[in-house]
C-alpha cells in the first residue's frame, strides 16, 4: 500500500470518529417517545447509569426532579448531601418527549425522553448532540430486565453501549 493511500485512509478514519465527549453516532436517527406523558413523568428520578460528562464528575449519585414546568438536577455525595444543584425552567418542544431547559453551568440542554417503560418506572433520556445520555429509575436500584431494555434503547438511538457507566 502506498504511503499516500495510507495517509488518506488514516485521515478518513479520523473524520469518522466522533468528537471527544460525544457518545452517539450522529449519523444514526434518534427519536423521542411519541406517547410521552409529562404528568406521568413528573416526580423524582434516580440516575442509575450515565455517559461521563464534566458536569457529572465527582457525583457518585444524581437525582433529577421534574414537575412539568421546571427541572432540578442534584449531585449527591456521601449520605445524600447535595454537592451541586442545578435547576431551571422547562420548555416543551413541538414533538412529545422533547424538552429544553437551562440548568446554568450544567448546560442549556435539549433533553429527549427516548423511552419510558409502561409504568413510568424507568426512563432513558439523551441529547440529539450525543453529549449526554442517562438511564433514570424511580428507585436507586433498577431491575435487570429494565436495565437491559434501557441499554437496548440507547443502542437503538445510536449511543455506544460500551461507554455507559452504571452508578451504585
Amino acid at each position: 500500500m502506498s504511503r499516500r493511500l495510507l495517509a488518506v485512509l488514516v485521515l478518513l478514519a479520523a473524520c469518522a470518529a466522533p468528537p471527544a465527549g460525544v457518545w452517539r453516532d450522529l449519523s444514526q436517527p434518534i427519536a423521542s417517545a411519541a406517547l410521552f406523558d409529562p404528568a406521568r413523568f413528573a416526580g423524582e428520578w434516580h440516575v442509575v447509569a450515565r455517559y461521563p460528562r464534566a458536569a457529572d464528575r465527582d457525583c457518585p449519585a444524581e437525582v433529577m426532579d421534574y414537575d412539568g414546568a421546571a427541572m432540578r438536577w442534584r449531585c449527591l455525595g456521601a449520605g445524600g448531601a447535595v454537592l451541586r444543584d442545578w435547576q431551571g425552567p422547562v420548555q416543551p418542544q413541538v414533538y412529545p418527549g422533547r424538552l429544553t431547559t437551562d440548568l446554568g453551568d450544567f448546560g442549556l440542554r435539549d433533553f429527549w425522553v427516548l423511552w419510558v417503560d409502561w409504568d413510568y418506572r424507568t426512563a432513558v433520556i439523551g441529547t440529539p448532540s450525543g453529549t449526554a445520555g442517562y438511564v433514570l429509575n424511580r428507585d436507586p436500584a433498577i431491575p435487570g430486565d429494565r436495565m437491559t431494555a434501557a441499554r437496548e434503547m440507547l443502542d437503538f438511538n445510536g449511543y455506544d453501549p460500551a461507554g455507559l457507566v452504571t452508578l451504585r
